[in-house]
């Protein structure tokens, strides 16, 4: 599900780049808006992790003024799926009580490979219950510690804010949904697994897309878009 997520934004970044949208952020640019005096009124960097274990690496350091927020809370683990998605009301408290309103732009880094995997679920999430304005650090905390940029111990606090949850259900398909599709092949169905993993099975009609293909193998940075041109 995760790799789904990571592709699905890779391609969102595509087509915004078509349509003139910029859904990724630089170390570089966030470094220097980041002590801008209006930063904070405007935006809310997050750090996306999974869980409390997650959450003592942000602790310890993390990109000054960012708040930890975990991916997986209020979420449980299902048969075919390893985090549900939470409870809307249990969703915009927990937001709000964080500091984050309707109103801010959100920044969201993580600290996996490529600094997609945890901030790919919380995009989506935001997506799907919400309409704030959301960019993800290309290459996320690793970039940003390869360019040397400050750290920080100190964690931000910020005043309750009141987050209003908007539920897009047109964001979500179920399995009945997917079992219709098999047949009308009405929508694109993508397999973001690696290669030997589709290989050894996969949803019928779908289309393998391994998501770690959208990266630069030695910058770590999601690929250019003339890149994934000449690679499709």
């Amino acid at each position: 599900m995760l790799k789904c997520l990571i592709l699905i934004f890779c391609m969102t970044v595509f087509l915004s780049e078509i349509n003139g949208k910029n859904i990724l952020i630089t170390s570089n640019e966030l470094n220097s808006i980041i002590n801008e005096k209006s930063f904070v009124k405007t935006y809310r960097i997050i750090e996306a992790g999974f869980g409390s274990k997650s959450k003592k690496f942000y602790e310890k350091e993390h990109i000054p003024g960012a708040i930890y927020v975990d991916v997986a809370f209020d979420s449980r683990k299902l048969s075919f799926i390893e985090y549900s998605l939470p409870n809307v009301e249990a969703w915009q408290n927990y937001l709000g009580s964080l500091g984050i309103s309707n109103d801010h732009k959100l920044i969201i880094y993580d600290r996996s490979e490529f600094g997609f995997k945890q901030s790919s679920r919380l995009r989506y999430l935001i997506e799907i219950y919400g309409y704030n304005t959301v960019q993800i650090l290309n290459g996320g905390y690793n970039d940003w510690i390869r360019n040397n940029y400050r750290l920080s111990s100190e964690i931000p606090q910020y005043s309750k804010e009141d987050y209003k949850v908007f539920y897009e259900p047109e964001l979500l398909r179920i399995y009945e949904e997917i079992i219709e599709n098999i047949e009308s092949k009405n929508e694109i169905l993508i397999d973001a697994r690696n290669s030997s993993e589709y290989d050894d099975g996969h949803i019928p009609g779908a289309l393998n897309m391994p998501y770690n293909k959208f990266f630069d193998s030695k910058t770590r940075l999601l690929k250019r878009k003339e890149e994934l041109m000449e690679s499709s």
